[in-house]
């Protein structure tokens, strides 16, 4: 279809046809129609729904361990992803460079959703050295 699921879920209301959406992990663009079952052109019954397939665009989120706060919310911005920062304990910093990431909530290399939020908490102790994983 291809098509922008706010205009096909308008064509849809002004038809009274009722409808269901089911979300796929795509890389396509956010929130545009896949498929539609039954196909387009299907004589529906009274009552009948129709199930709208959509696209929820995926990034795989970087190991962000041992980033500054800085260089995580650059990441953030230039992949349009949602982080949100955590201190740790009762860290204070006098600049955002001192401030590490000590833990994220998803796991490095794994698909995030676009409009998903990403907590990544933020500490300023030493810690264990960590290995960063690679992502493909």
């Amino acid at each position: 279809m291809g098509a922008a699921l706010g205009g096909v879920i308008d064509r849809l209301n002004k038809l009274e046809i009722l409808y269901d959406v089911q979300y796929e992990a795509s890389a396509e663009r956010n929130q545009i129609v896949l498929r539609v079952d039954p196909e387009e052109g299907t004589k529906l019954k009274k009552g009948q729904r129709v199930r709208l397939y959509v696209a929820r665009q995926y990034k795989y989120i970087p190991d962000l361990v041992g980033l500054t706060r800085d260089e995580v919310q650059r990441w953030a911005t230039d992949n349009g992803m949602h982080i949100r920062t955590e201190v740790l304990g009762d860290s204070v910093c006098a600049t955002s460079t001192c401030v590490t990431a000590v833990a994220q909530s998803r796991t490095a290399c794994s698909q995030v959703f676009v409009d998903e939020t990403v907590v990544v908490t933020l500490g300023t102790a030493s810690r264990v050295p960590h290995e960063r994983t690679l992502c493909p």
